[in-house]
């Protein structure tokens, strides 16, 4: 998630003046760290190979008629904080208009979010309309008591967030109930994955998990679930990072704001395919990509003031971390057939620059997450579903 960045620049100024006598994690935990580089990247790359041979079995069951259609289709979730009302509204109105939609919504090979877009991708997991609805539903009926300011004293240094997000996690964790899981072990028996990305504070890297994996392996998978959500939504200093096997988690929109394409995978994936099936064409990629925000910053005479500075820079940088995303799929559709890249489409869809924030408003208030959910309707419900293919900016 993302959150106002006054508050953001308050949690800075406060780093600041608390870094230098902040408390110290265990010897243990520091020792473990510094000796588990290579085994680290050894797993994220074992990782992302099984995340290829998922999509290299979706590929066999579109090849074989197992699917509804006849290409890839993949959905990714921008982070956003409440203003996931959008993208929840969004979708709950596009899986109504079925086939009256100007793109009729496809099942989705693959999901990913960053931030709040991690949790609708989890939500909506096995795409059926009563999950889109149930999303939309848990977005129209937020609250600002969800968040509490933790009081004076967590400026001081032994504080590890300057807000209490409990009301949050009771929130997802209720929403997370056993169906929920089913959905997700379905999903990873199906080959789907379901990708939420934290940023692991520890080695310094946005780190991506399949939700179905770790339904199907986790002994708690509830708890496990919930605690990969609440590490994928817990803003650096606003939020207190979330410990998972003993390494701590942050939002990942403090790394990408939206779930990135890897081209360098596709030249691979086509490898793969034409040893399987020769000169057979490759079915169709879709990159679907679903913007909690909006892109792009108006033009502001910025003052003098250091928070001036530091307010614009935020935004400015938070912009950079959704747009590049983008252009780099943009870009790969673009690839001409000599790179090995097989057909790839991509559309995105954002919330418009006509849309006006009110900046005295609290996180989670229902007058925001209401107004945003009803914009995405009204997007979805637009002749070309509010598609674009074309650069933003």
């Amino acid at each position: 998630m993302q959150i106002c960045p006054r508050v953001t620049i308050v949690v800075l100024a406060a780093a600041l003046v608390a870094g230098c006598s902040a408390p110290l994690r265990d010897p243990a935990v520091v020792q473990a760290v510094a000796d588990g580089q290579d085994a680290y990247v050894a797993e994220r790359l074992a990782f992302r190979e099984r995340r290829v041979q998922d999509m290299l079995a979706r590929a066999d069951a579109v090849a074989d008629g197992g699917t509804p259609d006849d290409t890839i289709d993949i959905l990714a979730l921008s982070g956003g904080a409440d203003w996931g009302a959008f993208g929840a509204g969004y979708l709950a109105k596009w899986s109504e208009l079925g086939s009256a939609a100007a793109i009729p919504m496809p099942e989705f090979d693959a999901i990913g979010g960053i931030s709040t877009g991690s949790l609708i991708g989890t939500y909506v997991a096995d795409g059926t309309p009563e999950r889109y609805a149930g999303i939309e539903e848990f977005y129209r009926n937020t609250s600002p008591e969800w968040v509490q300011f933790a009081g004076l004293a967590s400026f001081l240094p032994d504080s590890m967030s300057i807000f209490d997000n409990s009301g949050v996690r009771d929130e997802v964790s209720a929403a997370v109930d056993d169906s929920i899981v089913a959905d997700l072990r379905q999903a990873r028996a199906d080959r789907r994955p379901i990708i939420a990305a934290t940023t692991n504070l520890d080695f310094g890297r946005l780190e991506y998990w399949d939700l179905g994996e770790e339904a199907v392996s986790s002994e708690e998978p509830h708890d496990r679930i919930v605690s990969i959500l609440m590490g994928a939504t817990a803003i650096p200093g606003a939020f207190p990072p979330v410990e998972i096997d003993g390494l701590l988690h942050a939002d990942g929109g403090a790394v990408q704001g939206v779930p990135a394409l890897d081209p360098s995978q596709l030249p691979r994936y086509a490898a793969a395919w034409r040893e399987r099936y020769g000169d057979r064409p490759l079915p169709k990629i879709r990159f679907w990509m679903i913007y909690n925000n909006q892109l792009g910053l108006q033009p502001s005479a910025v003052g003098l003031s250091w928070y001036d500075i530091v307010y614009r820079s935020y935004q400015t940088i938070s912009q950079t971390s959704f747009q590049a995303p983008l252009q780099t799929s943009l870009l790969t559709a673009q690839a001409d057939e000599a790179t090995g890249v097989p057909d790839f489409e991509v559309r995105w869809v954002a919330i418009p620059d006509s849309y006006l924030a009110d900046p005295e408003a609290r996180p989670f208030d229902p007058a925001v997450t209401n107004a945003l959910a009803d914009l995405g309707r009204e997007v979805a419900a637009q002749p070309d579903g509010g598609w674009r293919s074309d650069y933003p900016g």
